[in-house]
């Protein structure tokens, strides 16, 4: 399923439901990208604090580690979500 499929799923889903997009959150770009790239990037140290359950401090100082997949290539951090879930399952 590609993710003009996912997108009109979606929408059906709403449809059958008689609800509205007012019902759902409001849609951000990490929410887009979670739902449009599930496998996708992570952004920003909260975010990806978020997902581990651990504090932006802790985040930052895996960062610093060479086995953590965890980037900042140009100032800001990112993760690839499969590559972070990868190196959990491996801890």
């Amino acid at each position: 399923m590609d993710k003009g499929q996912i997108a009109m799923s979606s929408v059906r889903k709403l449809a059958k439901n008689n609800a509205t997009m007012e019902d759902l959150p409001p849609l951000d770009r990490y929410r887009a990208d979670e739902i449009l790239e599930p496998n996708g990037p992570i952004w920003g140290l909260a975010q990806i604090a978020g997902r581990l359950g651990l504090s932006v401090d802790t985040v930052r100082e895996l960062a610093s580690r060479e086995d953590t997949p965890i980037y900042r290539p140009s100032g800001k951090y990112f993760a690839w979500s499969a590559e972070l879930d990868a190196w959990l399952r491996s801890k």
